[in-house]
């Protein structure tokens, strides 16, 4: 498969953008139903849930920079370094999704709901939004890229470092050698 270094990081850095914009959408709700009407407490987006995304993302945003400026052995570990990490993101989140694991928010659940259950109300629900779903897509697309590009990096062509350059000689028709080639 052959991939540019511009196609994979316009890839790489679009899979990260897009992670973000669906860890940035609404995950869970938590609502309760007094008098038989659901009311919405509050909502928790994928950041605030789950606070380990943040820097996984900004790791794999790193590595998408410095993955292009390393030659091969170097960018092969980077490369899987990221794929690495970014398949522990998508089993943590999938775990955490799955589980409807919203325990580290529990001072702004108890904030939220500390006026229903003093008055004896305790039905609260918590929903999961389709963007959480649509979110672990994302990190499992992010992880693809990652592990393409890494794979993909193999035949790109090493640089040339700028002591390697051909250095052009521009001889002076008048020093003494070529004049006495000339002259035979």
């Amino acid at each position: 498969m052959k991939i540019k270094k511009q196609t994979a990081l316009v890839f790489w850095v679009g899979a990260i953008i897009l992670v973000s914009i669906a860890c940035s959408q609404t995950w869970f709700t938590l609502a309760m139903a007094p008098n038989g009407e659901t009311v919405e407490l509050k909502s928790f987006d994928g950041f605030t849930t789950y606070a380990f995304i943040s820097p996984f993302l900004v790791l794999s945003g790193a590595a998408a920079f410095t993955f292009l400026f390393l030659p091969g052995v170097a960018r092969l570990v980077i490369g899987s370094i990221a794929s690495l990490f970014t398949a522990a993101l998508l089993a943590l989140v999938t775990l955490g999704v799955a589980k409807s694991d919203i325990s580290a928010l529990s001072s702004e659940i108890e904030a939220a709901t500390g006026i229903a259950t003093a008055h004896g109300l305790k039905q609260i629900e918590t929903t999961v939004s389709s963007s959480a779903s649509l979110a672990i897509v994302a990190i499992a697309l992010l992880l693809i890229i990652q592990v393409g590009v890494t794979f993909a990096s193999k035949s790109w062509p090493a640089r040339v470092a700028r002591t390697e350059l051909p250095r052009t000689v521009t001889s002076d028709e008048n020093d003494t050698i070529s004049i006495w080639d000339s002259q035979r």
